[in-house]
């Protein structure tokens, strides 16, 4: 019975890796546009809005080609340069709304 209860849980663990993957590639266009080092990291359920549409947050990955700002670089959680995190929202069928722009500049209290 444990074997059937850890295979479903796998199966069930597979196929919403794979719908979160198939819509990561749907919702790159719109998010990413022509920013070629633009990445979706991951995407986040993050419940129903009041009219009972599916929310989930994306969040992307720039890489320094990308910066907003070419002469300010913004660092990863290892210190390298890349172009800063942003972070979206996804409402069911409408378009990507920017949420949060993130730069870590270096200079935030440790």
């Amino acid at each position: 019975m444990r074997v059937l209860i850890g295979a479903a849980a796998l199966l069930l663990a597979t196929s919403l890796l794979a719908a979160g993957a198939a819509d990561m590639a749907q919702l790159k266009p719109a998010i990413c546009g022509s920013r070629a080092t633009c990445t979706i990291a991951k995407l986040t359920p993050a419940g129903k809005s009041e009219s009972g549409t599916e929310l989930s947050v994306a969040e992307v990955h720039l890489g320094v080609a990308d910066r907003a700002q070419p002469d300010d670089a913004c660092h990863d959680n290892d210190g390298n340069e890349d172009g800063g995190q942003e972070y979206w929202l996804i409402e069911g069928n409408a378009a990507p709304r920017m949420l949060l722009k993130l730069c870590n500049d270096g200079y935030g209290a440790a």
